[in-house]
């Protein structure tokens, strides 16, 4: 029930006020709606004003000397400070391949024969694969990996496994019809940035967009929420993505 003082004064409120009210309440009802509409039909649109786009200024002295030409390397010729897509279809192994690059990145030992140039944490955001899952297969493979104790507490300290199934973690929502970038992954950049880490991990990509009723909207969405992670962390961004087993048994390569 709302409290009586509350109402004579509009708040909480958007039916008229009670039977009991005079007209003087109506008039005073009708005017702080009025009111309100206009105070939030004014945010959207000084909002939408502050969002246009601005151009950036002249080149500076210091972007001429320090352009890249190229996104520096995490792993030599195969990890990149960029966004990337792990595609394969579902039980063909992705998450074993997967963690097994992590251990050496965050090892900093070679990786297929190719040079860790960026060793260093590495954050796992998992929304099919359990933590524990993830951890028994981690010990798993340091054990037949041979690493020393060391090494196994080095792995344990810089592999961070965050499970978020079930919790409805979205790194895009859909605004005014179109996709865009959501407020979780601005808390999510806060708390990444604070780990420095080479690479961050997002397994399954599916789970952590819009779905796919807009398919390209939905797909682009994720590109631009991987990218802002890379351009605020400066670090690599691997999506997981399945594809159906059916193609993988009738050899579609397209």
């Amino acid at each position: 029930m709302v409290d009586p003082e509350l109402a004579k004064q509009g708040f909480f409120w958007n039916d008229a006020p009670t039977d009991n009210a005079d007209h003087t309440e109506r008039t005073q009802h009708g005017t702080i709606v009025k009111v309100a509409a206009a105070f939030f039909d004014e945010m959207d649109r000084r909002s939408e004003k502050v969002s246009l786009l601005k151009l950036d200024g002249p080149i500076s002295r210091d972007e001429w000397n320090s352009a890249r030409g190229k996104q520096p390397c995490i792993v030599d010729r195969w990890f990149y400070e960029d966004v990337g897509v792990f595609i394969a279809p579902g039980g063909t192994g992705k998450t074993t391949l997967l963690l097994f690059q992590l251990i050496h990145i965050v090892l900093g030992l070679d990786l297929f024969g190719y040079e860790v140039r960026a060793a260093g944490p590495v954050v796992l955001l998992t929304a099919e694969d359990s933590r524990e899952t993830l951890i028994a297969r981690l010990r798993f493979m340091c054990h037949e990996l041979g690493l020393t104790d060391e090494q196994v507490q080095e792995v344990r300290d810089s592999i961070i496994i965050t499970d978020v199934s079930g919790k409805g973690i979205k790194l895009t929502t859909v605004e005014k019809d179109v996709v865009m970038p959501s407020k979780q992954l601005d808390r999510l950049i806060v708390e990444v940035r604070l780990l420095c880490p080479s690479l961050v991990v997002i397994d399954p990509m599916v789970s952590f967009g819009v779905g796919e009723s807009r398919i390209n909207d939905a797909e682009q969405g994720m590109i631009d929420a991987a990218r802002r992670i890379r351009n605020t962390v400066r670090c690599a961004v691997l999506y997981v993505h399945h594809t159906g087993k059916a193609n993988a048994r009738e050899e579609t390569l397209d």
